[in-house]
């Protein structure tokens, strides 16, 4: 009995030890709670759920006994300072938030409080925790056909009732139109259809402060979109002809108050201009024929290139103030190509013609003249099927520049016309291909070689015609040898003769037809009578010159070659007899008639040869030919240039008072101290040499076809003209 209540004793002396009192022992240890900067732990953790709408339990965990309570407090919004809730006893673990004031951004925060013996209270750090309410599980908006209304939906994980605000968005401008509260839909107002885009946007907001302060918890975008599903489609654009464009399209909207069709033009898609509209129409169309110049095609810039202009389309369908619709369709269309010709010319009209090369798909002709041939304008108009035309008002005393096209096409090659003097054919000699013309003193005669380079085909037949006769006189090969210079002495029924090929000179009696003197190995090109034609010169591809005594058939002088290149060389002597003109390296030089160089102060570079020089019968010029296509006619006392033109021959007429180039088939006619050109004329076949009478306003024209001579008419008449 003694020992059982000892034992009691015991206990009753131990019960103090097991209270959460420290004893003296704990308060010497640094962990004490009593002991004056004990550091409080915080809870473990803290969370929050959402019970029912707007009440919200707060939870935390902690296993620590040192604490005698807790301390709860909240922020509802961010920028909020926290704000105590309530104070809980040591064993509370949770709390009931029943307020309904709740954020997007309202916060939690516990502290753990220690209220020690001495009376002092001991705080931890706050440990906090927001509301979780979850996301955008899904959302979608619908188009209501009947009612042309957007019906927008949402699906969330938390059950709340978030305030939905409606709105639309033009730009960067919000409208609020309509709010709703603790649902999952919302629908827009019904709106007439049409083409333009509506976009809607559903903000949800966790409460009216939220909504207040434009604190947004999710967006839920919905929209019209249909705008392009109604755009009309061009199926296909078709051309009838340069004028006349027919474009169809597929109408996909049934609401449609009408159609624009827009044009636009250029290079390409990208250089083509803003697209105008060129036709308003009326719902329910599905073609429209474009007559308006559909198609403008070459266009010629100011450096005169010409550049196809394209032609695109494009189809609005709008309702209102709203549209929609396709561009860009390119019209496929290859424009004509035309050409022109003058087909004859009087003294008072001229007879224009032209075709093309796709008469269906052309419009127009269009023929544009001009004065000064820069500037043209739209002259006449002509209808497709139109072939030609003859004009007969224009004012004489200037030239007149025309040429054609089509709306799309390019230009023609111009026509030029003058009232002007004109060539006249007097003769005509059936001597082909002649090469080399030389006029006998009189003008009576004219003698031709086909030879100039000295293996030309032919090249050993000579011509020579009568013209006061008009008779063929000889044609034959005296030497059969390849003859490249002539000359004639129509008094006494001489020619002489150069081959080149074969290094002979030959004194001819073409009366007799024999040989009255001939000399061998001696370099010879081109050949020339001299003074009273007792004397020959000859100068040699390399430039060494002869002068033969016809006489006492002798070789009076040669100076030896200078040039160590072989070409073509020309021959010519002063009508005085004293000066000797050649080229030798695409120079020309002068000599005396017994064989001293002459100082010619104008010596020029001619490029690689010098084909042909020429006294005037004056002498006052000397005329050249350099690298076959550039011509000059130079003054001899004092030395100088008059004139360097394009031309592959030349000639100056017998009194000084005109000259005539050749180019091609090409004759032009200029008066020598103006430089004027009175007249150009188109000749049947390549010209190979032209040369003016010594006597008369007469030239001859040598040809693939026979020589020509022509004189120039007092009259005047409309002329092709051409520069």
């Amino acid at each position: 009995m003694q020992r059982s209540l000892l034992y009691i004793f015991c206990g009753l002396l131990m019960i103090p030890a097991c209270s959460d009192a420290p004893t003296k022992i704990e308060r010497d240890n640094p962990g004490d709670p009593e002991v004056f900067g004990f550091v409080l732990n915080p809870v473990q953790d803290i969370s929050t759920s959402i019970l029912e709408d707007k009440v919200i339990e707060v939870e935390w965990t902690d296993s620590s006994l040192v604490p005698t309570s807790y301390v709860l407090k909240k922020k509802i919004r961010a920028s909020d300072n926290y704000i105590a809730l309530d104070t809980l006893d040591k064993d509370t673990r949770e709390f009931i938030d029943e307020s309904g004031e709740i954020t997007k951004d309202t916060k939690y925060e516990i502290i753990s409080l220690r209220k020690q013996q001495s009376g002092e209270e001991v705080f931890s750090e706050g440990i906090n925790s927001g509301i979780d309410f979850g996301d955008l599980i899904s959302s979608s908006h619908t188009y209501n056909a009947d009612t042309t209304a957007i019906q927008i939906n949402w699906e969330l994980e938390t059950k709340w009732s978030f305030i939905a605000v409606l709105s639309t968005i033009d730009v960067d401008v919000r409208e609020d139109i309509d709010t709703v509260i603790n649902s999952n839909t919302i629908t827009t107002p019904a709106f007439e259809k049409d083409f333009s885009e509506r976009i809607y946007q559903v903000r949800l907001f966790i409460s009216e402060v939220d909504l207040e302060n434009n604190n947004t918890f999710k967006i839920v975008d919905g929209g019209y979109y249909l705008g392009m599903k109604f755009a009309p489609e061009i199926t296909n654009v078709e051309v009838i002809n340069e004028g006349k464009v027919i474009i169809n399209w597929e109408d996909n909207s049934s609401f449609e108050d009408g159609f624009r069709v827009l044009r636009s033009k250029g290079f390409n898609r990208n250089s083509a201009s803003e697209s105008e509209v060129i036709a308003e129409l009326g719902p329910n169309v599905t073609s429209y024929t474009d007559t308006l110049n559909p198609i403008t095609g070459y266009t010629r810039n100011e450096f005169g290139g010409e550049t196809n202009i394209k032609t695109y389309y494009g189809i609005l369908a709008y309702k209102n103030d709203t549209q929609t619709g396709t561009f860009g369709a390119e019209v496929q269309f290859t424009p004509p190509e035309v050409s022109f010709e003058i087909e004859s010319l009087s003294e008072n009209s001229l007879s224009l013609s032209w075709s093309t090369s796709n008469r269906d798909k052309t419009d127009t002709f269009i023929l544009q003249k001009s004065t000064n041939g820069t500037t043209f304008s739209d002259y006449k108009y002509f209808p497709k099927n139109s072939t030609g035309y003859v004009e007969n008002d224009l004012d004489k005393s200037l030239t007149h520049y025309f040429r054609i096209k089509t709306h799309t096409s390019k230009v023609s090659s111009e026509k030029i016309v003058k009232h002007s003097n004109y060539l006249i054919e007097k003769h005509r000699f059936d001597f082909l291909d002649g090469r080399n013309l030389r006029f006998s003193d009189s003008g009576d005669l004219i003698i031709t070689s086909k030879g100039f380079f000295g293996n030309d085909t032919n090249a050993e037949e000579i011509g020579i015609f009568n013209l006061r006769t008009n008779n063929t006189i000889y044609n034959k090969a005296p030497t059969g040898n390849a003859i490249v210079g002539i000359d004639i002495d129509e008094q006494n029924n001489l020619m002489v003769l150069a081959s080149h090929a074969n290094q002979s000179f030959t004194l001819y009696d073409y009366n007799a037809d024999t040989v009255v003197y001939q000399k061998n190995s001696v370099n010879v090109f081109d050949v020339e009578f001299g003074s009273e034609n007792k004397f020959a010169y000859t100068n040699s591809s390399r430039d060494e010159l002869y002068k033969f005594d016809l006489v006492n058939e002798s070789i009076l002088f040669n100076k030896s070659p200078f040039s160590v290149t072989s070409t073509l060389r020309s021959i010519s002597i002063s009508p005085t007899g004293d000066s000797i003109a050649y080229n030798t390296d695409g120079l020309f030089e002068l000599y005396s008639s017994s064989g001293n160089q002459i100082n010619f102060s104008h010596v020029l570079d001619y490029g690689s040869t010098a084909q042909k020089v020429d006294f005037s019968k004056s002498g006052k010029y000397i005329s050249n030919i350099s690298d076959f296509n550039k011509a000059e006619i130079h003054f001899t006392n004092p030395a100088s240039r008059h004139l360097l033109t394009g031309a592959e021959h030349i000639s100056i007429s017998f009194d000084d008072k005109l000259y005539m180039t050749a180019k091609g088939s090409l004759l032009r006619l200029f008066e020598l101290s103006s430089k004027k050109q009175l007249l150009s004329h188109s000749f049947s076949g390549k010209i190979f040499d032209l040369r003016f009478s010594p006597s008369e306003e007469l030239v001859a024209i040598g040809s693939a076809n026979g020589i020509f001579l022509y004189s120039i008419s007092e009259d005047k008449k409309w002329s092709l003209f051409e520069n």
